[in-house]
């Protein structure tokens, strides 16, 4: 624990979100997304405005994955383009989120213990990357958070 503290949590934060964050936005300007069932999903997206799911055991994901790009058709939303756009941040913006809500939930003592969070990012997820459409990056992106949130008993701030 002492190594671990010898780390700026804050700026570490801040690191992983710039990184991360950059190299997401240029996936999804690339359209990686779209990569694998990627296309498919967006195709029915846009023709049934509805979350499309084919194995009942993945609907949480689906909903969560694809639910803002139904949202912003139900909004009027026409542009093939503009769904996409929201079909990718959604599924790229899950990992910011989950290091956003990780660092939060962190009492200010537990800051140092920021980097589990990071290296699962990093080590575990990064290079699946490749196949974003996967479930398995929304459980990979709630594990942290959730865990963080059940076993603190100290409340968050945004030390």
């Amino acid at each position: 624990m002492a190594m671990l503290r010898f780390l700026n949590a804050s700026r570490l934060f801040w690191l992983a979100i710039l990184v991360y964050g950059a190299t997401s936005f240029a996936a999804l300007l690339a359209g990686r997304h779209l990569f694998g069932d990627g296309a498919n999903f967006l195709v029915k997206i846009a023709t049934n405005g509805e979350v499309t799911y084919f194995l009942f055991a993945r609907i949480a994901a689906f909903h969560l994955t694809q639910g803002p790009a139904v949202a912003w058709l139900a909004l009027g939303g026409a542009s093939l383009w503009q769904v996409s756009l929201i079909y990718g941040l959604t599924l790229w913006g899950l990992k910011i989120a989950s290091l956003v809500l990780s660092y939060r939930f962190l009492a200010p003592a537990d800051k140092a213990l920021f980097v589990f969070p990071l290296l699962t990012l990093v080590a575990g997820s990064i290079n699946a990357d490749l196949y974003i459409v996967s479930e398995s990056h929304v459980m990979v992106s709630l594990l942290w958070p959730t865990l963080i949130a059940i076993t603190t008993t100290r409340h968050p701030t945004p030390g």
